[in-house]
């Protein structure tokens, strides 16, 4: 969930940009999924230029792991 990972990286380093996400909608056309596709295409470039975001062992989790309850196991560790 690429809202997660933006909440992660706001929280882990807020002293740092991180890009917006658009806003989900219920029903979405074609050109606003290709809207949406052209955002998140930014978002990940924009995490991919910072090398403090492309080390962080949070986004190194999120790439690896398929499922988001996994992902949220890391989350949890590393709060503690």
């Amino acid at each position: 969930d690429f809202y997660l990972l933006r909440k992660i990286l706001l929280k882990n380093f807020p002293y740092h940009i991180v890009p917006p996400l658009p806003a989900k909608k219920k029903k979405e056309t074609e050109k606003a999924i290709k809207k949406r596709e052209k955002y998140l295409t930014r978002f990940m470039s924009g995490i991919a230029r910072c090398e403090q975001f492309k080390s962080s062992p949070f986004l190194i989790e999120w790439l690896k792991n398929d499922d988001i309850k996994d992902f949220q196991k890391v989350i949890k560790a590393a709060e503690k």
